[in-house]
């Protein structure tokens, strides 16, 4: 997506962003025309090309994108996809400015604005702004665990769970305190130990007031209740 093209044809100069495109583009100097229209018998020098020509007797039109080469049927699609290469997103918020490649993005974007929480849990009521929130809270229903570690074969429902746990066995810790130079392998607990230099003691006792800087201690605290 940034315009790079790394791929130049010796002969002519002309470059290419994929090695792919360049060595269908080197058929134009070899006359090689390795791809034949199985109606016609017509030969073409890359698949595209034959792709394209195809649709002449489908009575399809095609969508060609210069800068990847990918071929689309319907222009909607074709143009949806051109925004990745040029950055256009003519979709904005008028609440907050944040723009969007796409409609439906920003649809689901506003609902951050309105609170609308359309997709609700048919088990519990639990009302979610995404289908794919409420589908991944469904799994805290049915049981499912569809993420499995290759290492240890330990599952987990949500991804940011099996990350976590990859963590934790492989010993990378990437998050790091500027105050005293200790990693953490996530940011919960890196937010945590950060109460230890700001003095902050955000969990409070229902029962007695006390304050706590991390949660684990205040759940040890509730027990004495």
């Amino acid at each position: 997506h940034s315009g790079e093209k790394p791929f130049q044809c010796a002969d002519c100069g002309k470059s290419f962003t994929r090695r792919f495109t360049l060595a269908q583009h080197r058929h134009v100097h070899t006359t090689e025309r390795p791809c034949v229209c199985g109606s016609c018998g017509k030969s073409f020098s890359s698949k595209c090309s034959l792709t394209m020509h195809r649709q002449t007797h489908a009575g399809e039109k095609l969508f060609q994108c210069d800068d990847c080469d990918r071929i689309f049927t319907h222009r909607t699609n074709f143009t949806r996809h051109h925004r990745a290469h040029t950055g256009e997103r003519p979709y904005s918020c008028d609440k907050c400015s944040k723009s969007f490649t796409v409609k439906s993005s920003l649809m689901q974007h506003f609902r951050i604005h309105t609170g609308e929480k359309p997709f609700a849990c048919s088990d519990c009521g639990k009302c979610f702004s995404r289908r794919f929130h409420l589908l991944r809270h469904h799994q805290v229903h049915t049981g499912e665990k569809p993420l499995t570690c290759n290492d240890r074969g330990k599952s987990f429902t949500h991804n940011s769970d099996l990350n976590h746990h990859h963590f934790t066995h492989t010993h990378k810790k990437l998050y790091h305190c500027a105050d005293c130079g200790v990693n953490f392998s996530s940011n919960f607990n890196l937010t945590q130990h950060r109460h230890v230099h700001t003095g902050e003691r955000p969990y409070v006792c229902g029962d007695c007031g006390k304050t706590f800087a991390q949660r684990s201690n205040l759940t040890q605290h509730h027990r004495i209740h």
